[in-house]
C-alpha cells in the first residue's frame, strides 16, 4: 500500500514539474508548439522567446490549407493568468507584423452549365439567428497588425495598420475601437451589437479618404449604421466639399425575398434616388434631379436631371435611359448641351443615342457629336458622328454578336477625318473584331487617303498585353510641305516612309518612323527679279525613334550642293511627358559644305557670296532650350558688296561655341592686303553682348571709277546691353579718288526739299528706342600717296579726321585734311594750290574751308581765296603786287594784263566777272523768289562769248519751269517756259531773237 502511493505521488509530481516545465519555460514552449505542428500539419511556428504563463514570442507562424493560406513574420502576445480567477480571459497585449492572408483563384463555372431550374414553389426561410451567451469574458485590450496583404485570386490589396480593442461579456459584444490605415485611406468603427433576440446593432464610422482619391480635398465622412441584420438603416454626411456637406441615407433588407435597396444623396445643389429589388432579376430605377453637380463632387458642375431604369438578368436584361444635362464641366473640359435617352434590350435591341453640343477645353472650341446604336445584337450599327470642331469626322461600324460571350464581328463601313489640310478618308471597309472576354481587337489591313497621298497600315491584333501597328507611306510630293515652307523654297521631290507601334502591358508604347526622299533637289528664289537656283541632293533621311526610356531622332542628308551631315537627338519621352521645359537633350550635330551662296538674296547690300559652312559638336541642354557645344566655321568664302567692284576673298572663320558664348577667330582677304578677326559674343542674358577686333594691312578696295584704295584697319566692335561702341583707326597709305563733277544742268537741291521715294530717317528717339545707341569713334588717317582728281582739282591730301557719333545724333567731324602738290583749273586756267585745308570742328556735312590758288606772271601773282563754311564760303581776289579785281582777274584767266587779250578773251573775261559778281547776289534773289512763290531760284550766267546772259529761274510748279535772260554784250533778252511730262520728256517754248516751240527727249549712257 506504501508502494503504491510513492508511486501515486510521484507520478503526481512529475505530472506537476512537466506542467510547471509546459508553462513556465521557452523550452516547453518550444516543445509543446513542435508537437503541434506535427499533430496539425498545417500549422507550423517557431518559438522565439517567453513563455505560456506570460506570453510568448513567434517567428513565422504559418496555417496552409488547400483554400486559406495565413502567414506573418512574427506574433506575440501578453495576457494575464490571474483573470481567470473571476471568469475571464484578459488578452493585454497582442502584436502581428506582415500579415498575409491569401486564398487560391475560384474554380470558374460555365454560367451556361451551371443553370439551376428554378422552383416556383420555393419560398426562403425567414432568417433565424441563434442566441449565443458565452459564460466567460474575453477582454482583449491592445492588438496591433503591422502590415497586411490580402490576396484572393488576381486581387491583391494592402493595409498599412490594423489596430483593435473589444470585449464581449454573455451576449454583449463592444467594439472600443477599430482602426485601419491604408493606402486608399483611414477607416474608424466603433459600438456594439447583442447576440441574442434579433440581433441589433448600432456602429458608428468614420472615414477620411486618401486626398489623391478625391481630386485633393480632404473629405471627412461620417455614417452611422443600426437596426437589424432583417433591416438595417444608414445614415451620414459627407464634409469637406467646398459647397458645404452632403447627406445620404439608405435601407437595407438583406434577408428578405426579394432583397431591397432603396437610398438618396441630398446637398444644396439637387438629390439623386435609387431603389432596387433583386431576386431571380433585378429591378432598378433612379431618378436625377441635380442643379448643380459641384454640391456632390469637386470639379464637376452643371445640371442633371432624368431617369434610368434597368430590368431583368445579365444574360437577358434591358436598360431605358432619359438623360438631359446643361452646362456640364469636369476639370478643364466643358459641355453647352447633352442629351442620352433610348432603351436596349438583351433579347432584341433597340436604339440608343448620345449627343453633346458646345464641346470645349480651356475655352479652346472643340465642337460636338452625336453618338447612335440602333439595330438587334446579331445585326446593328454604331455611328459616331464629330463636328463643329476643329477636327471633324465620321465613322460607321456595322456587325453584331451571335451570342452571350462571343466576340463582336463587323465591318468599319466608312470613315473620314476633315483636318486642317483636307479630308482623309478610310479607302475600303476593313473587317474588324472585338472580343471582351479575352479581351482583343483585330483590324483588318486598311488605307486612308487625302487627294493622291495614302497611308496604308498593316493588320493590327491588339491586347491590353500587347499590340503591333505597322503603316506605311508610298511615295507623295513635298509640294504638301509648300504651305509650311519659308518664302522662296521649293520642294519638288517626293518622299516615301513607314512605320510601327508597338506596345505592351505595363510598358509605354514604341514607335518608329522613317522618311527617305532620294535624289531631288531643293529650289531658292531669292526674290522676283533673279532666276531660282537649284541644290540637288542625293539622300534625305529623317529617321524618329521613340521607346519608353528614350527617343532618338536622326536626320541625315547626302548632296553634292547642299552639302553632308546630319543631327542625333535624344531625350526621355516620360520626363518630357511630366516637365516637358525641364527634360535633359543630348546628342550630335554634324554638317559639311553647306553653300553660302542662298545668302546673296537675303542681304541686298551683297552682290553675290560664296563659301562653305561647316558645323559639329555636341547637343546637351534640354528641349525647348537646347546647348549646342562645339565648332561652326567658314571656308573659302567670298563676298562680292555691291558698292564695291572688288571682292573680300579667302574668308575664313571659325567659331568655338560653348552652349550660349562664342570664341570667334578669322581672316579675310582683299588684293594683297589680309586682315585678321577675333573676339568673343556672350548671349546668355538673352541680348548679344560681346567684342570684336579686326586688324590688316592694306586692304585693296576698288569703287570702280570712284576711288581705289588700300586700307589698313584697326578697329574694334564692343557690344553692351545699352549700347554698341564702334571705334578704332582706319589708316589710308593709299588711294586714288576721282571727284565726279555734278552736269553743267544740275539744280541745287533745296535744305527742304523731301524725295517722296525715300523713306524719311527715323528721329534719333526713335531709333534709341527701337535697341541699342550706336557710338562710335574712328580715326582716319590719311598717308603720303593719297591723291584725287576731279571739279578740276588733283593733287595729294594728307592729314587726319576724327568721326564721332552717339545715337542717332549727327555725326561730329575733328580734324585737317591738307591739299599737296594740287593744282585747280578755274576759269579755263591752271592754278597752283598753295595752301588748301579742310577744318572739320562740327557736323561733318559743314566744315570750314582754306584755300588759296594762285598763278604766277612774272613778278605778278594773282589768286583766288576761299574761306569759310562750306556751305556759305567767301570768294577773294588777291595779288601781289596790289591790283585792282579786273587786272587780277585778268591775270587768273588771260596770264596778262587787261586790254591785251583776243576778243573771245575779253568776252570770257567779262563772263567770269558777271559770275563772281552773282556770289553775292544769289542770296538777295532767293529772298524775293520766295516772296513772289518762285520755287529753286537760280541767278546764274549762261552761254558763252558773246551769247552770254544774266538768267533768272524758277519753278512757277512742281512740272513748270520759268527762265529769263538778259544779255552782257549783246541787247538780247531771252524768255523760255519748259513743260516736264516726266523727267526725260518735256516741251520747251522760246521767245527772243528768234520764237520757237521744241518737244525734248533726255537720257544717259555708259
Amino acid at each position: 500500500m506504501r508502494t503504491l502511493v510513492y508511486i501515486t505521488v510521484s507520478v503526481l509530481l512529475a505530472m506537476l514539474v512537466a506542467l510547471v516545465w509546459l508553462v513556465s519555460t521557452t523550452s516547453g514552449a518550444r516543445w509543446l508548439v513542435e508537437q503541434g505542428s506535427e499533430q496539425v500539419p498545417a500549422f507550423s511556428a517557431r518559438v522565439e522567446s517567453g513563455t505560456l504563463l506570460e506570453g510568448l514570442v513567434l517567428t513565422e507562424p504559418r496555417w496552409q490549407a488547400e483554400d486559406l493560406r495565413v502567414g506573418a513574420q512574427s506574433l506575440s502576445f501578453r495576457w494575464t493568468p490571474l483573470c481567470l480567477r473571476e471568469w475571464t480571459v484578459c488578452m493585454d497585449e497582442l502584436r502581428v507584423t506582415d500579415l498575409s492572408v491569401e486564398r487560391p483563384p475560384a474554380v470558374a463555372v460555365d454560367p451556361l452549365e451551371a443553370v439551376v431550374a428554378p422552383d416556383e414553389a420555393y419560398e426562403p426561410a425567414p432568417l433565424v439567428l441563434p442566441d449565443i451567451a458565452i459564460p466567460v469574458e474575453l477582454i482583449l485590450s491592445d492588438a496591433v497588425i503591422v502590415g497586411v496583404r490580402l490576396r484572393s485570386g488576381d486581387t491583391d490589396q494592402t493595409l498599412d495598420r490594423v489596430a483593435l480593442a473589444a470585449h464581449w461579456s454573455e451576449s454583449q459584444l463592444v467594439l472600443e475601437y477599430f482602426d485601419v490605415v491604408g493606402p486608399d485611406g483611414e477607416l474608424d468603427l466603433q459600438g456594439q451589437v447583442r447576440t441574442t433576440g434579433d440581433w441589433p446593432l448600432e456602429l458608428q464610422a468614420r472615414l477620411r479618404p486618401e486626398p489623391g482619391l478625391t481630386a485633393d480635398l480632404p473629405l471627412d465622412i461620417h455614417a452611422t449604421l443600426g437596426g437589424v441584420p432583417e433591416a438595417l438603416d444608414l445614415a451620414g454626411t459627407v464634409d469637406g466639399l467646398d459647397t458645404g456637406p452632403v447627406e445620404f441615407d439608405a435601407t437595407l433588407k438583406a434577408f428578405q425575398r426579394p432583397l431591397r435597396v432603396s437610398g438618396q444623396a441630398r446637398a444644396a445643389g439637387g438629390h439623386l434616388s435609387v431603389e432596387a429589388e433583386l431576386m431571380d432579376e433585378l429591378a432598378m430605377d433612379a431618378t436625377v434631379d441635380i442643379a448643380d453637380l459641384a454640391s456632390f463632387w469637386p470639379g464637376l458642375g452643371g445640371e442633371l436631371r432624368g431617369d434610368l431604369e434597368v430590368r431583368g438578368t445579365l444574360a437577358a436584361f434591358s436598360a431605358a435611359a432619359d438623360l438631359d444635362a446643361e452646362a456640364l464641366r469636369w476639370n478643364e473640359f466643358a459641355v453647352d448641351e447633352a442629351r442620352l435617352a433610348g432603351e436596349w434590350r438583351q433579347a432584341d435591341g433597340g436604339s440608343l443615342a448620345l449627343s453633346a453640343r458646345g464641346v470645349s477645353r480651356d475655352g479652346d472650341a472643340l465642337g460636338g457629336g452625336e453618338l447612335s446604336l440602333q439595330g438587334t445584337p446579331e445585326a446593328h450599327e454604331l455611328a459616331l458622328d464629330v463636328s463643329e470642331g476643329p477636327v471633324e469626322a465620321s465613322m460607321t461600324l456595322e456587325g453584331g454578336v451571335e451570342s452571350v460571350g462571343d466576340p463582336w464581328r463587323g465591318v468599319v463601313r466608312q470613315a473620314q477625318i476633315t483636318a486642317p489640310d483636307g479630308i482623309w478618308r478610310l479607302q475600303d471597309s476593313p473587317a474588324l473584331e472585338l472580343n471582351p472576354m479575352t479581351p482583343s481587337l483585330m483590324l483588318a489591313a486598311h488605307c486612308w487617303g487625302r487627294d493622291e497621298l495614302r497611308i496604308c497600315a498593316e493588320p493590327l491584333r491588339a491586347t491590353p498585353e500587347s499590340g503591333r501597328l505597322a503603316f506605311s507611306l508610298p511615295a507623295v510630293d513635298l509640294a504638301l510641305l509648300d504651305p509650311w515652307l519659308p518664302p522662296g523654297i521649293e520642294l519638288p521631290g517626293q518622299v516615301a516612309g513607314d512605320g510601327l507601334l508597338r506596345w505592351q502591358a505595363d510598358r509605354p508604347p514604341e514607335a518608329r518612323l522613317t522618311l527617305v526622299s532620294e535624289n531631288s533637289q531643293l529650289v531658292v528664289t531669292p526674290d522676283a527679279e533673279q532666276p531660282p537656283f537649284e541644290l540637288p541632293y542625293d539622300r534625305m533621311v529623317l529617321d524618329a525613334d521613340l521607346r519608353p526610356e528614350r527617343a532618338n531622332v536622326r536626320l541625315g542628308i547626302a548632296a553634292p550642293d547642299l552639302g553632308t551631315g546630319g543631327l542625333v537627338a535624344a531625350f526621355d519621352p516620360a520626363a518630357m511627358a511630366t516637365e516637358p521645359t525641364a527634360t535633359p537633350l543630348a546628342g550630335q550635330v554634324w554638317f559639311d559644305g553647306i553653300p553660302l551662296a542662298p545668302l546673296a538674296g537675303a542681304l541686298p547690300q551683297v552682290r553675290s557670296v560664296d563659301g562653305r559652312l561647316s558645323v559639329e559638336g555636341a547637343l546637351s541642354g534640354t528641349v525647348p532650350a537646347p546647348r549646342f557645344q562645339g565648332q561652326v566655321a567658314i571656308r573659302d568664302g567670298e563676298v562680292w558688296p555691291a558698292a564695291l567692284a572688288s571682292a573680300f576673298e579667302a574668308i575664313s572663320l571659325v567659331a568655338d561655341v560653348d552652349g550660349d558664348r562664342a570664341e570667334l577667330a578669322g581672316a579675310v582677304s582683299a588684293g594683297e592686303g589680309r586682315a585678321e578677326l577675333d573676339g568673343q559674343l556672350d548671349w546668355s542674358a538673352g541680348t548679344l553682348m560681346g567684342d570684336l577686333r579686326l586688324a590688316g594691312e592694306s586692304l585693296e578696295i576698288d569703287q570702280g571709277a570712284l576711288a581705289d584704295l588700300r586700307v589698313s584697319p584697326d578697329l574694334q566692335l564692343s557690344l553692351e546691353p545699352e549700347r554698341i561702341q564702334f571705334s578704332g583707326d582706319l589708316r589710308v597709305p593709299w588711294a586714288r579718288i576721282a571727284l565726279m563733277s555734278a552736269p553743267s544742268s544740275a539744280v541745287r537741291v533745296s535744305p527742304d526739299a523731301v524725295r517722296v521715294d525715300r523713306p524719311e530717317p527715323e528721329a534719333p528717339d526713335v531709333m534709341e528706342a527701337a535697341g541699342r545707341v550706336l557710338e562710335s569713334d574712328l580715326l582716319i588717317r590719311l598717308g603720303d600717296d593719297v591723291r584725287f582728281e576731279g571739279y578740276g582739282a588733283s593733287g595729294r591730301v594728307d592729314g587726319e579726321l576724327r568721326l564721332r557719333q552717339a545715337g542717332g545724333a549727327e555725326v561730329q567731324g575733328d580734324g585737317v585734311l591738307e591739299l599737296r602738290d594740287a593744282r585747280y583749273r578755274a576759269y579755263g586756267q591752271e592754278l597752283g594750290i598753295r595752301r588748301g585745308r579742310l577744318v572739320f570742328t562740327g557736323p561733318l556735312e559743314d566744315p570750314r574751308i582754306d584755300i588759296e590758288a594762285v598763278r604766277e606772271v612774272g613778278d605778278v601773282v594773282a589768286g583766288v581765296r576761299l574761306e569759310g563754311s562750306v556751305r556759305s564760303p567767301s570768294v577773294t581776289l588777291f595779288s601781289q603786287p596790289v591790283l585792282e579785281q579786273g587786272t587780277i582777274l585778268a591775270y587768273l584767266l588771260t596770264g596778262q594784263p587787261p586790254g591785251r587779250g583776243t576778243p573771245g578773251e575779253e568776252a570770257l573775261l567779262g563772263q567770269a566777272a558777271l559770275s563772281f559778281g552773282l556770289f553775292g547776289g544769289a542770296r538777295i534773289g532767293e529772298a524775293l523768289a520766295e516772296e513772289l512763290g518762285v520755287e529753286d531760284f537760280q541767278l546764274e550766267a549762261v552761254g558763252r562769248g558773246e551769247e552770254t546772259q544774266v538768267a533768272l529761274s524758277g519753278y512757277l510748279a512742281p512740272n513748270l519751269l520759268i527762265r529769263y535772260g538778259v544779255g552782257v554784250f549783246e541787247p538780247v533778252n531771252t524768255l523760255s517756259l519748259r513743260y516736264y511730262f516726266n523727267r526725260q520728256l518735256y516741251l520747251e517754248a522760246v521767245s527772243g531773237a528768234e520764237n520757237a516751240v521744241d518737244i525734248f527727249y533726255s537720257f544717259d549712257y555708259d
